[in-house]
């Protein structure tokens, strides 16, 4: 992704991050109750592989974390961090909007995968 020379980034990471419509959709299906892949891969017609990568990048950058459940196979649960999430959000809004924002010397992100991913059979 081109970062824009006048673009912070905190603005360009926070694009990295949620401008991926799989990782959107996880959260809005954290959002709505679903915590678990089964859950989240049925809601949005894709295979559970394909949700590992992209609820990895959520973990890594504190949107989402996950528990291992005890029990057989040990299942693990997802929430999503409703407060991390909005940050992000208004930041982006605040940056679209035209406010003045400093450019700030963060890190840029490692590269963030966004691969296509595999629809689920029917």
């Amino acid at each position: 992704m081109i970062r824009i020379p006048d673009q912070p980034q905190s603005v360009h990471n926070a694009a990295l991050i949620l401008g991926n419509t799989l990782r959107l959709g996880i959260i809005r299906q954290l959002a709505l109750g679903k915590d678990n892949r089964a859950d989240i891969a049925k809601a949005l017609n894709v295979t559970e592989d394909s949700l590992t990568r992209q609820i990895a990048t959520l973990v890594e950058h504190g949107l989402v974390t996950s528990h291992i459940v005890a029990g057989p196979g040990r299942p693990v649960r997802f929430e999503f961090h409703k407060d991390a999430v909005q940050e992000l959000h208004q930041l982006l809004g605040e940056y679209i909007d035209g406010s003045t924002m400093p450019i700030e010397d963060e890190q840029p992100l490692p590269e963030i995968d966004g691969r296509a991913y595999r629809k689920r059979n029917k």
